[in-house]
């Protein structure tokens, strides 16, 4: 029964450290996050009409930097 419940316990410590790695991997902070938001609002008051790949990308820095930004929102939403 010992080995049993080692082994049991074993399993969760390595899910655990799975779960946290994953997160901690969408966790990636992104610098200027505030600063992005005012750009963004800003972009998009000056041009309501525009596209977002022409107003607001070029604005946050691309589409890449948007989604990393989503990524960090959805991580810190689920933890």
């Amino acid at each position: 029964m010992d080995l049993f419940i080692q082994l049991v316990l074993k399993i969760n410590t390595r899910a655990e450290r799975k779960v946290d790695k994953e997160l901690n991997v969408d966790l990636k902070k992104i610098r200027g996050k505030e600063g992005m938001l005012l750009r963004v609002a800003e972009a998009a008051l000056l041009d309501p009409a525009g596209t977002v790949r022409r107003v607001i990308y070029p604005v946050v820095g691309g589409e890449k930097t948007l989604k990393a930004l989503a990524a960090e929102a959805a991580a810190n939403e689920a933890r």
